[in-house]
């Protein structure tokens, strides 16, 4: 599916096809997409953001899960980078949760996630990557603002070979990973000026 409309597109309940996002508004202040429901990336479908500066604007209590078999990306395979995304809310939302899918994510600005937990889930995430999920490539140069719980949790048998690297957190308890990924992640990191513990 490729969205051509313009004005906040909204997004929500699980997707049939694979959905390409495209900057639709000039202005970087409006959204080009707004997810209303739940949006749920189910087994052999992807979404993908193919342009810089998509603004995407979720509404309260709601988030993007990425379920086995799914893709999330903001990712240029060919030029690996990120484009510039803005995940933006007014309330604060649940953030995203990989569910045994694939996320590729650099160069985002994830706002006010963490909210509230998923269905079936009893710990809160701006990010959350449970065992069986896949993060592909390196997880670089995003910025978690004003994050509602913990900024980014891997569950223990997630497939990261790649770095954490350039990122900038801001939650008290900024992250939650597995002992043997702690190499992973580079002193090139931003943490807050206070924080309890990693």
């Amino acid at each position: 599916v490729k969205i051509e409309a313009y004005g906040g597109v909204e997004l929500g309940g699980t997707l049939k096809e694979n959905l390409i996002l495209e900057n639709l508004v000039s202005d970087p202040n409006l959204p080009d997409y707004s997810i209303t429901s739940d949006l749920v990336i189910p087994s052999g479908i992807e979404c993908l953001i193919v342009e810089d500066g998509v603004v995407i604007m979720v509404q309260e209590d709601v988030g993007i899960r990425v379920e086995q078999g799914g893709r999330f990306s903001n990712f240029d395979a060919l030029n690996r980078e990120g484009f510039e995304t803005d995940f933006k809310s007014s309330n604060g939302w649940k953030g995203i949760l990989v569910q045994g899918g694939t996320l590729n994510l650099q160069n985002a600005r994830i706002e006010k996630a963490g909210l509230s937990a998923f269905a079936g889930y009893q710990e809160k995430g701006a990010i959350l990557i449970t065992e069986g999920s896949v993060l592909e490539w390196k997880f670089s140069n995003n910025v978690f603002k004003e994050s509602l719980s913990i900024d980014f949790i891997m569950e223990a048998g997630v497939s990261a070979d790649s770095s954490f690297t350039d990122n900038v957190l801001s939650n008290a308890i900024p992250m939650k990973v597995p002992f043997q990924y702690l190499s992973k992640i580079r002193d090139d990191n931003k943490f807050p000026s206070e924080y309890d513990y990693i």
